[in-house]
């Protein structure tokens, strides 16, 4: 098993990880007020712009108030 962790690695950030949109909703407070803070991080883009392009749409349906992206 330990011998086969660093190619399990390698396969998930080949194939798995550039693809895959993790979406998490975390509520704070007593829920009275009402508001959509989106962070955007890691984005794989080689030029697919299929794939950007779907990234987009599903930021755009999430219908954030603030927006915040992480570059390196």
């Amino acid at each position: 098993m330990v011998l086969s962790a660093p190619f399990l690695a390698f396969g998930d950030a080949k194939w798995i990880e550039p693809s895959w949109v993790k979406t998490k909703t975390i509520r704070l407070g007593n829920g009275k007020l009402s508001h959509r803070f989106l962070q955007f991080t890691d984005v794989h883009h080689k030029g697919d712009r299929a794939y950007l392009e779907s990234v987009v749409k599903k930021i755009n349906a999430l219908s954030p108030e603030c927006f915040g992206m992480r570059v390196w």
